[in-house]
């Protein structure tokens, strides 16, 4: 079956749920497959395998019901919760947009139109107010720097650009806590590829970057004290 791991960014932001993806490939190919074995290179993509597995054992599965029963499974949520953050991974896996090969184009070109991205960051958010030890699973954080990802990808959202940024520093605190490896990993990841670490290169921030420019533009630079 196809290996995920490197699809979206190879973990450099995260899994890239792709379970919509999966279950059309058992409906292309269910009367063909004899067996099933995910192969993955990495340990940030047990969403996709554990899709898989689902899919394998039931290919008339939903993949909405796939995604709330890993928020059940490893995120050890359920009722409303399981509910509302499988609906946030079920709708993850958009292609993140940053400057690398578009240095011809600005972000805000570029940015993804995706006005549910900040609705799955909230959910993500909300929940972990609510459910206590959340912050200490790894798969959380997994999910929800995705979700931060996708958002910093998109030209506007209702969240601003410095609450996703802190998200995005939060996560990768919380990856060297609970996942050292993994946290070195993004760590090592070039700083114009680090959501939230340079202005210029991602969509959301673009904006904001772009004015402070323009400001100083029309300022002009500043003068000698007591000259003109």
């Amino acid at each position: 079956m196809p290996e995920t791991t490197m699809v979206g960014g190879w973990g450099r932001f995260g899994p890239c749920p792709l379970l919509s993806d999966l279950k059309r490939v058992y409906g292309y190919d269910r009367d063909q497959v004899s067996g099933v074995a995910q192969y993955c290179e990495g340990l940030h993509d047990d969403v996709n395998r554990f899709a898989l597995l689902q899919f394998a054992r039931d290919p008339q599965r939903s993949v909405e019901d796939v995604a709330r029963a890993y928020a059940e499974d490893w995120l050890k949520l359920s009722g409303r919760d399981a509910a509302l953050v499988g609906e946030a991974i079920a709708g993850l896996g958009s292609e993140i947009a940053i400057a690398e090969d578009r240095a011809w184009m600005s972000p805000a070109e570029y940015g993804a139109d995706n006005p549910q991205a900040d609705e799955r960051v909230k959910i993500l958010l909300e929940v972990r107010t609510r459910v206590r030890g959340l912050e200490d699973n790894f798969r959380y954080w997994l999910l929800h720097y995705r979700a931060v990802c996708e958002s910093l990808s998109c030209t506007s959202g209702s969240l601003s650009p410095d609450l996703l940024c802190q998200e995005a520093d939060t996560a990768r605190r919380a990856f060297l806590r609970l996942e050292p490896e993994y946290g070195q990993f993004l760590a090592a990841v070039h700083p114009s590829e680090q959501p939230g670490r340079l202005a210029w290169n991602w969509p959301r921030t673009f904006g904001g970057a772009w004015k402070r420019e323009m400001t100083f533009a029309k300022e002009g630079p500043a003068t000698a004290e007591g000259q003109p």
